[in-house]
């Protein structure tokens, strides 16, 4: 108990999650401008130093504490546990999940806070907010002065913890059972997360050698979401597949089947799979022009 109330009383909780997120922001690297080292935006950059600030400001209140606790005797409150608390799962959350996918460390500029795409982050992000929301709840209690203020709280706070269940049914079940949807959402990242892994030319699809075996017949698929297998956990059952093992059966030949499906593509970008980046795609892409 006197390491869990020194570590509370050092608000260690709240300056590990800061340090964690300050931490995280270095794993990003900008998109296009990258004018600071080669990394970063000048914004993002900006937001660097202004993350480090705010570690440093939080450091310094804390070492202020330190010493005026030394004079008096000091007690935890439990609103500051319940802020430490959030701000360590939040801090801890947000860095494993920009470790899965560095890009995810930027999603801070967007001030997407609770954003995460990955499982155990998922989770840790619903208890720090759990956290948080009762650190607000507490400082509300013990600031009612207002006639009916007890009444309005009570009922905001019922309003906010249903809410906050909510939230976490719903994280729970697209942390269980993700699934695709029409519209970009975070339980369709959680499926694409789980279900998708790319080759090393950008397609959901197996490596396959530039050139084929002898007696091999290539089948290329190309199209969109259809094609990809939007919704489509293994991909032996996405339509190419199917189609390749069915001409193997008919045909007595071995057909090995490729897949160039991308999602929310049209015609004109298919076209454009003939683009040498993609090499394998490319020859077969040609032979198929040739041919016809």
């Amino acid at each position: 108990m006197k390491a869990v109330n020194i570590w509370f009383r050092l608000h260690l909780g709240k300056l590990t999650g800061l340090l964690l997120f300050l931490l995280t922001l270095f794993l990003y690297r900008s998109y296009e401008s990258r004018e600071v080292l080669g990394r970063w935006s000048y914004p993002f950059f900006g937001f660097i130093i202004a993350a480090t600030i705010l570690f440093l400001v939080a450091f310094a209140l804390v070492l202020r504490s330190i010493k005026r606790s030394g004079r008096t005797r000091s007690h935890c409150r439990p609103a500051l546990v319940t802020l430490d608390m959030g701000m360590l799962f939040w801090g801890v959350s947000y860095f494993l999940n920009a470790l899965h996918e560095p890009a995810q460390a930027g999603r801070i500029t967007d001030l997407v806070l609770f954003g995460s795409i990955i499982p155990v982050p998922v989770i840790l992000e619903w208890i720090s907010m759990a956290f948080l929301l009762l650190f607000l709840l507490s400082l509300a209690f013990l600031r009612r002065k207002v006639k009916w203020a007890v009444t309005f709280m009570v009922t905001g706070s019922t309003v906010l913890v249903l809410v906050l269940l909510g939230e976490g049914v719903v994280r729970i079940k697209g942390v269980l059972a993700p699934e695709t949807q029409s519209l970009p959402t975070y339980t369709s990242a959680l499926w694409r997360n789980r279900y998708v892994h790319l080759n090393s030319e950008g397609f959901r699809d197996a490596e396959h050698p530039l050139h084929k075996e002898a007696g091999t017949r290539r089948l290329l698929v190309v199209g969109d979401s259809f094609a990809f297998g939007s919704g489509v956990k293994n991909v032996d059952d996405r339509f190419g597949e199917q189609l390749s093992k069915r001409l193997a059966s008919e045909t007595r030949v071995r057909w090995e089947a490729m897949n160039a499906g991308l999602e929310d593509t049209h015609t004109l970008d298919h076209i454009k799979l003939g683009d040498r980046n993609h090499k394998t795609v490319y020859q077969t892409f040609r032979i198929i022009l040739d041919w016809i």
